[in-house]
């Protein structure tokens, strides 16, 4: 999530990327932090075959990281993730926010930062945090893009977010969090065609999500409640 292509696919290459340099130097903390976003987005995307051991899995490489060094911004924002998934939101707000007064300007902590909000139903402030880290960065990754694009799509701003999403897509066509969130926004714009064939391709690609879970990760009752509603009528289950 930190780099390369956010695919099942990306994911798995990454974690046996760093599962051999860490077997080359165990003491480098880069390698425990890529494999805690491996494990977290592992279960998010309904990539692991146990969710829940994934967690654990990648609550214990964050852990690894601060025990070895906690000057560093990333396994904060890691942990952050990571407590949203559990739908702990104060705890992941103390934690993405901890990232950025360790970092203030490193466009990572500020983006995941903006995520959190969003999750946490403080879409507002998460777009400022987001188009901060956006200017810091100025050929930002597609989750920057799906990031604020869900921020505006709460703010119930959906031709804004389409936009945004659509960017994101032409970095990276196949890129998770856009996908889904673009047939949300599509559903929500009453882009019916759009926004089913837009589901089609990111349920083609992670046949196994889950929008039970994934909803429980939103804190804000009514913007779980429209979103979920917006990509079941796209055809998610």
């Amino acid at each position: 999530m930190c780099s390369g292509q956010v695919t099942k696919e990306g994911n798995a290459t990454a974690r046996s990327l760093y599962e051999e340099s860490m077997a080359l130097d165990p003491g480098f903390v880069g390698n425990y932090n890529g494999l805690a976003i491996t494990y977290v987005v592992d279960a998010i995307w309904g990539w692991s075959k146990d969710p829940r051991e994934s967690t654990r899995q990648a609550y214990k490489m964050a852990n690894k990281v601060l025990a070895l060094d906690d000057s560093q911004d990333t396994p904060d924002y890691v942990l952050g993730l990571i407590y949203v998934y559990m739908g702990e939101h104060d705890k992941a707000i103390a934690e993405g926010e901890r990232a950025v007064e360790l970092n203030p300007n490193g466009n990572e902590a500020l983006a995941f930062l903006g995520c959190i909000l969003n999750f946490a139903g403080r879409p507002e402030e998460a777009i400022t945090l987001l188009e901060k880290a956006m200017r810091l960065n100025p050929i930002p990754r597609s989750p920057f893009y799906a990031w604020l694009g869900t921020s505006y799509m709460l703010m119930n701003q959906n031709d804004q977010a389409i936009a945004i999403f659509e960017k994101g897509l032409r970095i990276q066509r196949d890129h998770t969090g856009c996908l889904m969130n673009l047939a949300a926004a599509y559903s929500l714009a009453g882009r019916r065609e759009d926004a089913l064939k837009t589901a089609a391709e990111f349920l083609r690609l992670n046949p196994k999500f889950s929008l039970e879970d994934y909803g429980k990760m939103f804190k804000d009752a009514a913007a779980r409640e429209k979103l979920i509603n917006a990509l079941r009528q796209a055809g998610l289950k």
